[in-house]
């Protein structure tokens, strides 16, 4: 994969839960100590190089590929939700409830052990999906969200993206991917197709309750290479979903015309362009030649 800048605007991807408590950008120079810091207050069991997975922006600096990495609004750790449940012996048997109840555990762990590591009143949230914290480190604090996803071994790559697009993020790759997937029709999906960022490749099926319209329906997998086949074509490897005009180079070299290629952009193209923060979608001719 390829990383390079990530622009000063956009920052607004991660540090917003603990303004308040006064959280700055991560700089490149800071990301391998405040990794470190952070994972060496997860339990033992969770500090297993295979039981966590650094994503986001922040992953260009410790996997050795940023080149001209700004700073970051906060770093993503990704963690196997039931490793977590198992590690804190939750007993609760309902999804939601041991979930919950796994990253409650997790939080407390996270404030008893920083105090041990002479962090005293560790400020830490349960927001989302995520058990954040505001982590003190050089005379300042900065946003550290650990990831609570099923299969994190394989949906961390969907967030581990390349940053040399200059005004998208890795929000609007993943809302390209969406647009994409729903339009992605086979003879085993004829009604398309969905797209989860912490799931994978979903099918759709009629919605009894809502005439003419579909919903969301299983897994049809969350294989980064398998996703590249199926959304981009049989040529497509991970590397095609870096970023948004990687996906849509290998979406056009796959495609037969450039009927086909507007068809499955069709979606993010009319959504990106109600936002003129947003650069537009490559045409086919540009993404050819991208």
């Amino acid at each position: 994969m390829r990383y390079y800048q990530l622009q000063e605007s956009n920052l607004e991807e991660g540090g917003k839960e603990f303004e308040a408590a006064g959280v700055e950008p991560i700089l490149p120079s800071e990301v391998p100590r405040v990794f470190r810091l952070a994972v060496s207050l997860l339990p033992p069991e969770l500090q297993h190089p295979e039981r966590h997975f650094q994503t986001g922006s922040t992953h260009a600096v410790t996997s050795g590929r940023a080149e001209k990495l700004t700073s970051s609004g906060d770093m993503d750790i990704m963690l196997e939700s039931e490793h977590v449940a198992e590690v804190f012996d939750i007993k609760e048997t309902d999804p939601k409830k041991r979930g919950l109840a796994a990253k409650r555990a997790l939080q407390q762990y996270l404030i008893k052990n920083a105090a041990i590591h002479g962090i005293p009143d560790l400020v830490t949230s349960i927001y989302s999906i995520n058990v954040g914290m505001a982590l003190p480190i050089d005379g300042k604090k900065v946003q550290v969200d650990f990831e609570f996803v099923r299969d994190a071994h394989r949906v961390h790559a969907f967030h581990r993206h390349s940053y040399d697009t200059e005004g998208f993020r890795g929000m609007h790759k993943q809302r390209l991917l969406a647009g994409i997937a729903r339009n992605t029709r086979t003879p085993e999906h004829p009604l398309g197709m969905a797209w989860s960022a912490f799931e994978g490749l979903k099918g759709r099926v009629e919605d009894p309750r809502k005439p003419g319209e579909t919903k969301t329906a299983g897994l049809i997998t969350n294989d980064i290479g398998e996703v590249a086949q199926i959304l981009l074509g049989d040529h497509a490897s991970p590397d095609d979903l870096d970023d948004t005009n990687h996906i849509l180079a290998a979406l056009a070299r796959n495609s037969r015309d450039e009927a086909e290629y507007e068809s499955r952009v069709k979606d993010a193209r009319d959504e990106f362009a109600k936002d003129p923060k947003i650069p537009s979608i490559l045409t086919y001719d540009e993404a050819l030649r991208a």
